[in-house]
């Protein structure tokens, strides 16, 4: 899979056994209408596409499959891959690869938020894929906090490439 991004605030440090490793999985997938499933997460203001972390003993399509429902309420059919984002957080010795894909939404259904998630007030929003640009791009300007500019270069960087993958 080709390298969409590689997003980083430091060194990462050689043969240094506590980076911990995370793998992730994120979707663009596309409705009838062409509209895509957006999250914003009001507590901290910012947008995030669907996705999460791979659980052990799940490949990356039944992760990816796994977390658009419980986001988006969506299953889906993968169509192809779209790239990875490799970013490293220095402040929390954290490595993460997300694996992104197009799709296409086969059914529409219930949210399955998680606590944590619901605490931070994540809210489903559809947009086409030029809106959702659009947005992540006038968002990165205000962004505060140290995760919100990860999850909006990593995501902003998978978008563009679903429209390079799609012309």
């Amino acid at each position: 899979m080709k390298i969409l991004a590689d997003i980083k605030d430091g060194q990462i440090p050689k043969g240094d056994l506590s980076v911990k490793l995370r793998k992730a999985v994120r979707a663009v997938a596309f409705d009838t209408k062409d509209q895509i499933p957006i999250l914003f997460v009001s507590k901290f203001h910012y947008h995030k596409l669907p996705g999460g972390g791979i659980e052990p003993g799940e490949d990356k399509h039944q992760a990816l499959q796994r977390e658009v429902e419980e986001e988006s309420g969506c299953q889906i059919q993968i169509i192809k891959e779209i790239g990875q984002v490799i970013e490293y957080r220095s402040e929390w010795s954290l490595k993460q690869i997300s694996y992104s894909y197009l799709a296409k939404i086969v059914s529409k259904g219930e949210l399955k938020f998680t606590k944590e998630e619901s605490e931070d007030g994540f809210q489903l929003q559809w947009m086409t894929l030029d809106e959702a640009v659009s947005v992540f791009e006038k968002e990165a300007e205000n962004l505060e906090g140290y995760e919100p500019p990860f999850i909006n270069k990593r995501d902003l960087a998978i978008l563009k490439g679903a429209k390079l993958s799609i012309t």
